[in-house]
């Protein structure tokens, strides 16, 4: 059975960058926008993991990845799935609020997709 990843970011570039990545038999790659769709696809997928941008600004959003795995993390239904957040270069890896917020580990991106 393949390895379900839900990734959740604004930028067609990063979801392309995603679906590169994986892009392999071992998995299956749903793709969100918006921390809300995140959080809806989370429901209904099940995802073995999650990775969520750290900014999910962009088009007017107005909630983040850490925002997003809060509340996942406080969701009976999804508590349980592990949440990567994706941090660029401008905006990096912020550790205290990824501790307050229950998140699991974090990427650099964009990542080496041969890595």
């Amino acid at each position: 059975m393949p390895v379900q990843v839900l990734c959740v970011d604004d930028s067609v570039t990063m979801q392309r960058v995603a679906a590169i990545t994986f892009a392999q038999p071992d998995f299956l790659l749903t793709a969100a926008m918006s921390a809300e769709e995140g959080m809806a696809m989370a429901r209904q997928v099940r995802p073995d993991v999650i990775l969520a941008d750290s900014i999910l600004l962009a088009h007017g959003q107005s909630r983040t990845g850490y925002d997003l795995c809060l509340t996942l993390k406080t969701d009976s239904s999804t508590r349980g799935i592990p949440v990567i957040i994706l941090a660029g270069s401008s905006q990096s890896y912020d550790e205290a609020r990824g501790r307050s917020v229950g998140v699991d580990g974090h990427l650099v991106k964009p990542w080496d997709t041969q890595a």
